[in-house]
């Protein structure tokens, strides 16, 4: 703006349209995408006075647009111990999940059995979801992972048999898969069963975490949770949005900021129930949203993603 404004309180209700073909926000220690507002004060004869405001943006991930994820999962692995010149009976790995498609909140449950045959104790088993990334230049591509979510199984003894008889294996918030929109960031999942001996059959296969659900997958949250400073990434419509600018003067009444608006998803998405959001499960700290200093960057901002309740 370039008006002069004498000394006293002013606000200036505003709105964006989010664009629909950027990233959602993304955090880790090589890279990021962030986003943020910021307001400055033009302040003659002194130093300017600056906000800023981090916010957080979900891409809209389709889990249905992708026919990869109503493919279930169904693998067997088997491994021979030799120990000492003396060989023994297999290890047997299986495992079972009914489909690769997942979004936050929901529960993969998982089926599947361990078979010792050998004559060491398998010390322990686990699940896990495993988030694998890609840094991505024009001379090469960083690499580095870091575990979701996992869940564990007792000792297994020789001889024994372990099964995996429908064990939930939460998804909490985390980004969406492969960082639509985004060219030099990938972000891909795993799910990973293995056994902790010192030689290790393991299964692993990729999985997808999506944004929006499979069709009949997960109902409406009993209450609705509304995060303050979320952006969906899409043609989203706001009731009641503000499109001019206003102020109140001193001695003035002037008009109230307006209030967050409710998120409406978009008219494709009608009979999705309502997501609420949740912190990123990496954030080993919480930036505030609001900063008085301009361009603050201390890496410890969390995004939030969305998240669902399950059936």
């Amino acid at each position: 703006m370039d008006e002069t404004f004498p000394a006293g309180e002013y606000r200036f209700p505003f709105a964006f349209q989010i664009p629909k073909d950027i990233p959602s926000s993304f955090e880790s220690i090589t890279g990021k995408v962030r986003y943020q507002v910021k307001a400055v004060a033009d302040r003659p004869w002194h130093m300017d006075n600056s906000s800023t405001a981090v916010f957080s943006v979900n891409h809209l991930y389709d889990l249905s647009s992708d026919s990869n994820a109503r493919l279930a999962i169904a693998q067997e692995r088997e491994k021979s111990i030799t120990c000492c010149s003396t060989r023994w009976g297999p290890i047997s790995l299986t495992l079972a999940v009914e489909r690769r498609g997942y979004v936050g909140g929901e529960n993969m449950i998982i089926n599947g059995e361990i078979v010792n045959n050998s004559g060491s104790t398998i010390k322990y088993t686990e699940a896990k979801i495993v988030q694998n990334i890609s840094y991505i230049t024009s001379s090469k591509t960083k690499t580095g992972s870091r575990t979701v979510q996992r869940v564990y199984r007792p000792q297994i003894q020789t001889g024994s048999t372990d099964e995996w008889l429908g064990v939930p294996l939460p998804v909490p918030a985390v980004t969406a898969s492969h960082l639509m929109h985004c060219n030099i960031i990938d972000v891909e999942y795993y799910l990973i069963a293995k056994l902790g001996t010192f030689r290790t059959a393991k299964i692993q296969e990729s999985i997808i975490i999506g944004s929006v659900p499979l069709p009949g997958t997960i109902v409406a949250p009993d209450t609705s949770i509304e995060e303050g400073g979320t952006v969906l990434a899409s043609a989203i419509s706001h009731e009641n949005s503000p499109s001019f600018v206003q102020s109140r003067r001193p001695g003035r009444g002037g008009d109230n900021p307006p209030p967050y608006n409710r998120i409406i998803m978009p008219d494709q998405y009608a009979n999705v129930p309502p997501p609420s959001y949740e912190s990123c499960i990496f954030s080993d700290g919480q930036q505030s949203a609001f900063d008085n200093e301009s361009d603050n960057d201390d890496g410890r901002f969390a995004p939030h993603y969305i998240i669902y309740r399950r059936i």
